[in-house]
């Protein structure tokens, strides 16, 4: 008869079920299945006994178990309870349709289920304490004295899921409880334990309870799950139909435009299309740069297509990762078909390189169909790629490293890069910054490049690994070890677990002279050089122990059930020692191990009686036994021969004790591939769209970096020749004829290479007055080429030697052979040119452009190209430093050719546009037409900084551009700085370093830093005369303190000083200091120096202030800022207008400097959301009102 209780408040139980239903499809679909049964029931009520209902057999559960199932107010405990939640409301719905109760109208779909308010779930408040999630991880970390059974799975795989009908089962599909009695009794008491465990974590865990909100979460989750989601089903059939067809037509422009066979399978048909992919991208990789500049364009081209669509495949159907080294190809390729757009496709290759997946290609089908290059490209450059998180690294002979910044090259391995990061330094500059090769600060300057010496560095690197960091063992921890050597009753050892650090020594019998009859020359006798056995270390001893090793063996073979359910429960013995006192009769069992007996009785020494097992000596582990009267069958066994078997029981049946192999620092590692492609994309961009001898060589001596830490040998070879190339005709500009060097091809042939023989070879001619064939050869065999061109320049040239009147025109054509070379900014001007070219060469701070609106390299008319051109190098100009002075914008001039092109057209054609009056001073309205309308449309707030002036007989117009005094000056929301003769987009890191130089130059502090910086490095105290402290409201007064660091490195304009008058560490701003004095006393309570966190005001303290404010306007914004640099890293960008700034401030100071602010721009800032500044600006407004 079950026993009702008076009055139940909370039941703990667990279920185990039946269903055809895999689990893994969910526990809605596993407990709707029709044939899922509940098989057992355990329960305890109110923490009393536990009781099962076996209902697989036929046992009913009780009215009063029923009704409390339903009853809201008895709280039900169980482990993950959503399981038994879900599953009772289907089988109380099928089987007890009568005690079922909802919480919801029929009509909601939670009305299938039980109300989860009155469940809760050890595994939840597992999951708030930090807990393992598992009921077996919990109950392991609580150590409980009741722990889940092991051998569960394998019974619940046995009764709960269908089986595989066998000839040996019978044919059956479900093993019933008959099938298997003993499992099933097993599976009983697997079934009562897991609510012991339940029991045991739910006492363990009562002192720290669950919060009531988090409990109302999980309802809140329950009811969501029990809900489920609406779903427009018209919506997501009409969905998979769009699905469908646009897959449909894909292939088929795949299988029209890429000549794949006709396939009726969409899978066989993107696979056949990926395959041909592979095999295209694979030969390219592997085909020399040179060998592929001979294929055919339409070769090319057919290609590209195929990889374009394979690269647009796989970002539309989960490949994002793959269709990165696709994208990475196809603007490979793309600059093999039109090298003049490399530029834009190496700055996409570099984002597929520092990209971890590609998310959208940024193109469709219809531009693959289409194959208009340049606008593909356009399209690709707005693909969305996610960036790589982690650092990457390529090592071979050198290392490339890749991360967020870019890509950075050494001549060192990689352990050693991060070993000596703070003495490198970049010496060769490309992409914007984004592509550096580095070399040690003691080597020089980038112009000191040498580049032999970095492939020589590079040859000596050889690759290196980071060793795993290994574990030492603890004092008393059980070890496997391995059997180094063998004495008569010594035995030494070492550890074998590779994830900690070896220790050797002997293995000892630490308790007595033996152990459990066993004695060392026992163990010596029987082990060999390499078995390996458990045992505890002992550090402090430097020897391993057996002790518990025979112990515990003894315990769980001989004492404890093993898996089968079988014991040991009878052996025959041999009497060792008699009673002596309180330890009783001592036997050495058949099976190598003594055992003890009860009771007095009295045998001789050496008698053998069968003896039973009966019990487990605790306090001193010992196996206890009786003396049985049954008759020994077997003949007298041998002592020493059971001591051997035990011993080799005991090495056999050894579990070693291993740790996983410890993991190196995991090295995330770049494909070479991308690196080979970027390097032969530069190759493209440096012949036929870098401008500037030595920008080509930057680029030159990347790609050679490059291909040789790679072992592109082919690729090599050439970039070798090709810079060797590159210094012939930088000698011929400088007139360094002598220099001139016969070609060296390097075994290399193709066309690149034909020409370069050819070039040097007529370039060693000039100069010499005798006629060559080589010239009239060229000239007919190579029509409308360079080399022919070349030829005839040069003919003319010699041709032209020793007539003095002539010596100007040889000058010219000289310039113009520079020029067709792409190396007319190498030419050292004679002191007769100057005249004829009186303008500087471009630099830092000169820039020449032939015209304002035709464009300077093709001579056409663009105005949207060329004025951009022309408004980005203002932009760099005014983002130089005051005292770098001014800079010159020529219009008019072209430095090439050393030719004064005049900025006429310009102006006709503006006429003709009728942005310029033909009448009048059509000079002044061109200047007026630039300058106050072009650029200050461009740049509003600092067009006054450009001062037009007209030069050189009326011929060239002058723009003078002055450095803004403050901030940085962005165009179209770019920033760019002057890199020598190029003006490049500025980095964040750059924008930061002029922001804040500009404030310090600005508010004259330069020198203050300077005098702290020596006094913070040196140690000594500073003063910091006529200091003006807003904390104690004095001015004019002397401080003197202890500076120890800056409050920002990179802005350096306030600093941590101890001030020994009040022995604290404060913040001192030097803008209100007049003068910052380093003296002869050094510190004296360094000890102390100690910093704190400090607010975007710049103060410190433990208030937590709420702040919460937006900035309006742009002015606003950047006033802010420059105010307050610190609040950078919180203010946002908000969707409907204006910026954000969110934090908490630590000192009531911030609210002050605060409230300071925004009564001098009101208007621009918003206040609204931050209460405790609201309050602050009402009471200094209401003192402001009561003084006037």
């Amino acid at each position: 008869m079950w026993q009702i209780p008076e009055v139940i408040k909370e039941i703990h139980f667990d279920i185990e079920s039946f269903s055809s239903v895999p689990i893994k499809n969910g526990t809605y679909s596993y407990a709707e299945s029709e044939d899922a049964e509940l098989l057992l029931l355990s329960y305890s009520i109110n923490g009393g006994p536990i009781e099962l209902i076996d209902a697989a057999s036929g046992e009913e559960i009780p009215d009063f178990l029923l009704k409390a199932l339903v009853d809201d107010n008895v709280i039900k405990w169980a482990h993950n309870a959503t399981f038994e939640r879900v599953f009772l409301s289907y089988w109380l719905k099928r089987n007890y349709p009568e005690y079922f109760k909802s919480y919801s109208i029929p009509e909601d779909s939670v009305s299938n289920y039980l109300d989860p308010r009155s469940w809760r779930c050890t595994m939840i408040w597992a999951a708030y304490l930090g807990l393992p999630l598992s009921l077996e991880g919990v109950g392991a970390v609580l150590g409980l004295d009741k722990q889940k059974l092991q051998e569960g799975k394998d019974l619940i795989k046995y009764f709960c899921v269908p089986c595989k009908p066998t000839k040996s089962n019978g044919g059956r599909t479900r093993n019933m409880p008959s099938d298997a009695p003993d499992k099933w009794e097993r599976f009983r008491s697997y079934n009562i334990r897991d609510v012991e465990v339940e029991l045991g974590i739910h006492n363990k865990l009562s002192r720290f309870p669950v919060p009531e909100s988090v409990w109302d979460e999980y309802h809140l989750d329950q009811e969501i799950n029990d809900r489920g989601i609406l779903l427009d089903m018209d919506v997501v059939n009409n969905a998979i139909k769009f699905d469908t067809f646009s897959k449909a037509r894909l292939m088929g422009t795949l299988k029209d435009k890429t000549e794949l066979d006709e396939d009726k399978s969409f899978c066989t048909t993107s696979s056949l299309l990926v395959q041909r992919g592979e095999e295209i991208r694979a030969m390219y990789v592997s085909r020399p740069l040179l060998d592929t500049l001979s294929s055919a364009k339409k070769d090319l081209e057919r290609d590209a297509k195929i990889i374009a669509a394979t690269t647009l495949y796989l970002s539309m159907f989960d490949k994002k990762e793959e269709a990165v080294r696709y994208m990475s190809m196809l603007c490979y390729l793309l600059s093999l078909v039109l090298p003049e757009l490399s530029g834009s496709l190496s700055s996409i290759v570099l984002r597929c390189v520092k990209a971890s997946k590609i998310t959208d290609a940024g193109y469709c089908m219809d531009d693959v169909i289409e194959f208009n290059v340049p606008d593909l490209v356009k399209r690709m450059e707005n693909a969305s790629m996610d960036e790589a998180e982690d650092i990457r690294w390529f090592q071979n002979h050198g290392a490339v490293r890749i991360d967020p910044e870019g890509v950075s090259i050494y001549s060192m391995s990689r352990l050693f890069v991060n070993m000596k990061a703070p003495a490198l330094r970049p010496a060769v500059v490309i992409e914007d910054g984004q592509v550096r090769v580095m070399q040690a600060k003691k080597q020089g300057k980038s112009g000191d490049f040498d580049m032999d010496r970095f492939l020589a560095e590079c040859a000596e690197v050889e690759d290196d690994e980071d060793k795993a960091t290994l574990k030492t063992y603890e004092d008393g921890e059980m070890i496997t070890v391995k059997v180094k050597s063998v004495t008569y009753d010594t035995i030494f050892a070492e550890s074998i677990d590779p994830a900690y650090t070896v220790v050797t020594g002997p293995i000892r019998i630490i308790g007595a002279s033996n152990v459990r009859g066993l004695y060392m020359t026992d163990f010596a006798r029987n082990m060999r050089v390499g078995d390996v056995i458990n045992v505890e270390y002992l550090k402090e001893q430097e020897c391993f122990s057996i002790d518990d090793t025979v112990i515990d063996f003894i315990y769980d073979r001989y004492w404890a059930t093993q898996d089968d359910g079988s014991t040991f429960e009878s052996t025959v013995g041999t009497l060792l020692f008699k009673r002596c006192g309180e330890v009783p009769n001592t036997w050495l069992t058949r099976e190598g191990f003594l055992v003890r007996t009860k009771g007095d009785e009295s045998y001789p020494r050496f008698t053998q009686k069968c003896l039973d097992i009966v019990e487990y000596d605790k306090k001193y582990d010992f196996i206890i036994a009786e003396v049985s009267d049954d008759e020994i069958d077997d003949k007298p066994f041998d002592e020493s021969e059971a001591r051997d078997n035990f011993i080799h029981s005991l090495l056999y049946l050894n579990k070693k004790i291993l740790s996983p192999a410890p993991k190196k620092p995991e090295i995330k590692r770049i494909s070479s591939e991308f690196l080979t492609e970027f390097h032969r994309i530069e190759e493209l961009r440096s012949e036929s769209v870098v401008i500037g001898t030595e920008n080509r060589r930057d680029v030159m001596r990347t790609c050679t970096s490059l291909a040789f830490i790679l072992g592109d040998d082919s690729d090599f070879g050439y970039y070798v020749t090709s810079f060797d190339y590159l210094d012939t005709l930088v000698s011929f500009a400088r007139m360094e004829f002598d220099s001139i060097k016969p070609f060296d091809k390097r075994n290399l042939s193709g066309e690149r290479i034909l020409t370069m023989g050819v070039i040097t070879n007529i370039l060693a001619l000039y100069g010499k007055p005798e006629e060559s064939e080589v010239f009239d050869r060229t000239i007919r065999q190579l029509p409308g080429t360079s080399m022919s061109a070349v030829a005839k320049l040069i003919q003319a040239a010699n041709r032209f030697m020793g007539t003095p009147s002539l010596e100007r025109l040889r000058i010219d054509l000289h310039r113009e052979i520079c020029t067709i070379l792409g190396v007319s900014d190498s030419i050292v001007a004679k002191v007769e040119d100057d005249g004829r070219f009186p303008f500087m060469p471009e630099g830092e701070n000169i820039e020449h452009k032939m015209s304002w609106v035709f464009d300077n390299e093709t001579g056409l008319f663009n105005e949207t190209s060329q004025s951009f051109k022309c408004m980005k190098t203002i932009c760099a100009f005014m983002n130089r430093y005051a005292e770098q002075g001014e800079s010159h914008l020529y219009i008019g001039t072209d430095e090439k050719r050393r030719f004064v092109s005049g900025f006429q057209a310009d102006i006709d054609e503006l006429i003709k546009k009728g942005e310029i009056k033909a009448a009048g001073d059509v000079e002044d309205e061109y200047m007026r037409v630039i300058v106050m309308g072009k650029i200050r449309d461009r740049f509003p707030d600092t067009y006054q900084n450009v001062t037009p002036r007209i030069c050189y007989d009326g011929k060239v117009l002058d723009l003078c551009v002055q450095p803004a005094k403050e901030g940085v000056v962005y165009l179209n929301g770019v920033a760019y700085y002057r890199s020598g003769s190029e003006s490049k987009v500025m980095s964040a890191t750059i924008e930061e370093e002029l922001r804040n130089r500009k404030y310090l130059l600005r508010s004259g502090m330069a020198d203050k830093i300077d005098a702290a910086r020596r006094a913070i490095n040196s140690g000594h105290t500073i003063c910091l005369v006529g200091y003006d402290s807003s904390n104690s409201n004095t001015s004019d007064k002397d401080r003197k303190v202890e500076a120890f660091a800056f409050t920002d490195n990179k802005r350096c304009d306030s600093l941590w000083a101890f001030d020994p008058k009040d022995r604290k560490n404060k913040v001192f701003h030097l803008r209100r200091a007049d003068v910052v004095k380093v003296l002869d006393e050094r510190w004296k309570y360094a000890k102390l120096h100690k910093t704190y966190e400090l607010d975007i005001f710049g103060f410190s303290g433990n208030e937590n202030i709420p702040f919460d404010i937006v900035l309006k306007t742009t002015r606003g914004k950047n006033q802010f800022l420059d105010q307050n640099p610190s609040a950078v890293g919180y203010i946002q960008k908000m969707e409907s207008g204006g910026w954000r700034v969110k934090t908490v401030l630590f000192n009531s100071l911030s609210l002050d400097a605060a409230c300071s602010f925004y009564l001098g721009v009101s208007d621009e800032m918003d206040i609204s959301s931050s209460q405790e500044l609201k309050k602050k600006v009402t009471e200094r407004l209401d003192r402001i009102v009561a003084g006037m």
